[in-house]
């Protein structure tokens, strides 16, 4: 690979570099359409596309590509999705179906791969060329970054408390429901609730009640039944789940990163919730359940904006436990041959239905 690789940056429109550079050949989502039928490819070493705007910071790209194996998809998070960071955790063909992923990274590809890119592109969003290099069982990673490589198009939102429709991130159903994880160490409850708590974080409450309901009485899994039923909103069940919970790790470093959302809302917001909630020693979820339901009647009040943050961070916190509970899950994902088998394992909504709850 030269010792300055030369890159391709497809976005959706115009963007400065920063600093400027000859080895990055910036084009458009209008332009690439006659680069791809020209008489002979661009001259590239990596392609990166992604919804960016703004100031790309040509130095980030350059120090993430350095030392490229030149197999690797590599993601590069933009600016307010920076949790992205915190999730390394995570088996690559999981962060494809991570939400708003494909909004939230410039994507950079080798040029062997140029050819396996969606041809042509709709749009700078990634997410399904992700889920089809990740199905493809490409190797891909997170580079981290000091700062975020450019400004995204779509600021990360985080997922609504309440969803008032199920399935939200349907998109991602087709690739979910053929990822299953084998038994883990001998436990196959705990991939079930990693698997769970991907569902839950794409809003597919029903599959990830399913899933939780399946290992009725394991610890995680029970707490992500509580979160689905906080959600779906049903606030007395879920307080009936928490109570099964009880005292759970992800509490204790749930509690000062809540702090710190609060302390970023306004005074009355954090002069009321931040002792119900008890941030400052543990954490209180029959509290946060309240806040929940308090701020689900406008999500997009401050009130709402809070809570769904630190919902969020739960999310993230308990789906990073599972995985390291799961210590090899990075090697226990594979692709089901059909949908029948993933329909023998997983439990049907019929059978899910005649099940009491409680």
């Amino acid at each position: 690979m030269p010792e300055s690789p030369r890159i391709l940056l497809v976005t959706p429109s115009a963007v400065q570099l920063r600093p400027p550079s000859d080895f990055v050949t910036h084009v458009t989502l209008n332009e690439i359409a006659s680069l791809r039928s020209g008489p002979r490819p661009p001259d590239f070493d990596f392609l990166i596309q992604g919804a960016a705007t703004g100031e790309v910071a040509t130095e980030v790209l350059m120090h993430a590509i350095n030392g490229h194996d030149g197999e690797s998809t590599l993601l590069l998070p933009l600016d307010t999705y920076d949790w992205l960071n915190h999730v390394p955790f995570l088996p690559p063909r999981m962060l494809a179906l991570l939400p708003g992923i494909g909004r939230g990274v410039l994507m950079v590809v080798p040029k062997q791969r140029w050819m396996d890119l969606q041809k042509p592109p709709q749009d700078a969003n990634v997410r399904e060329d992700l889920a089809r290099f990740s199905r493809r069982e490409f190797p891909i990673q997170l580079a981290p970054a000091t700062q975020p490589v450019a400004s995204a198009v779509h600021s990360f939102i985080p997922p609504l408390l309440a969803p008032n429709s199920r399935g939200k991130h349907t998109w991602s159903r087709p690739h979910f429901d053929k990822l299953w994880l084998n038994d883990i160490e001998g436990d196959a409850a705990a991939a079930t609730t990693v698997r769970a708590g991907i569902a839950q974080l794409n809003d597919l409450l029903d599959e990830s009640h399913n899933l939780a309901q399946s290992i009725e009485g394991h610890h995680d899994g029970d707490y992500w039944h509580a979160i689905m039923h906080r959600r779906e909103p049903d606030y007395g069940n879920s307080k009936y789940w928490f109570r099964h919970v009880g005292q759970h790790p992800v509490f204790g470093q749930l509690a000062p990163r809540a702090a710190d959302t609060l302390n970023n809302a306004s005074a009355d917001i954090r002069s009321h919730w931040a002792p119900k909630l008890k941030v400052d020693s543990n954490w209180d979820p029959f509290a946060f359940v309240d806040l929940c339901e308090a701020a689900a009647r406008d999500e997009d009040s401050s009130l709402g904006l809070t809570a769904r943050r630190i919902q969020w961070l739960e999310m993230l916190l308990l789906l990073k436990h599972c995985c390291d509970h799961a210590a090899t899950c990075h090697e226990a994902v594979q692709i089901l041959p059909s949908h029948d088998e993933v329909d023998a394992k997983a439990p049907s909504h019929e059978d899910s239905q005649r099940k009491e709850e409680r």
